[in-house]
């Protein structure tokens, strides 16, 4: 049974990184404790996905991107600085895990551009029916929604070794889930793109109807953006 959480100790990530040795290996590694016989605390269970639900709402503007949310009140912006720029995230918590998405701003796109891409996403769903799940072209207010959904891979690891650590493997499949938002100006298309990171086909099951109503809220802010 998985655990509400997934840090790692340091030692615990050393060989958390034995046992994913696939490049590109994004699994989930989660720390197996004993029982506690203390009762826990009331901020270490995970909300359930009617809590989620039903939690009150606040609006925030996405960084860098002219789009609000309507989010529940401890989830939050994050930043990633790299060497050559910089990721920016929404994260909160769900009801098996926390959740990230990557905020991001795509090239903009014509009319004919928008059309070539979505005849190309269809075709290849025709082709792998499997692992391409979605692809649907809707309307959102004043924005275009492009969503799309792809069946990730289970990356091969090391049943003995997970176990001599301690460690529970997440194996759902990892689950590409992706929003593009398309703002019309003038004969062009703005193109913002929201990506959930790490989130299993069993987080998308648990609390698909949360993530839904969040996405489904996004509209476009009138905010100035920082500078970049």
């Amino acid at each position: 049974m998985r655990t509400p959480s997934s840090r790692l100790t340091p030692a615990l990530a050393a060989i958390a990184l034995a046992v994913c040795l696939a490049p590109g290996c994004k699994r989930r590694v989660i720390e197996r404790t004993a029982p506690s016989t203390q009762p826990a605390a009331a901020g270490d269970a995970r909300p359930s996905t009617q809590a989620l639900r039903d939690a009150p709402r606040r609006e925030l503007a996405l960084l860098y991107v002219p789009l609000k949310i309507r989010v529940p009140q401890d989830w939050k912006l994050e930043n990633l600085r790299l060497p050559q720029n910089e990721l920016h995230f929404l994260r909160g918590p769900g009801s098996r895990d926390d959740i990230r998405i990557q905020i991001a701003t795509r090239p903009p796109l014509t009319a004919t551009g928008l059309q070539i891409l979505l005849e190309g996403a269809n075709k290849e769903m025709a082709a792998n029916p499997a692992k391409i799940l979605k692809v649907e072209l809707s309307t959102q207010g004043k924005l275009k929604v492009l969503e799309r959904q792809r069946l990730g891979s289970v990356p091969p690891h090391s049943p003995s070794l997970a176990a001599a650590a301690g460690v529970v493997i997440d194996d759902s499949p990892l689950l590409e889930w992706t929003w593009t938002f398309l703002a019309p100006r003038g004969q062009v298309f703005d193109v913002y793109e929201l990506n959930f990171i790490g989130l299993t086909s069993d987080d998308f099951k648990a609390d698909q109807a949360f993530l839904r109503s969040l996405l489904g809220s996004v509209e476009l802010s009138d905010a100035a953006l920082p500078p970049l």
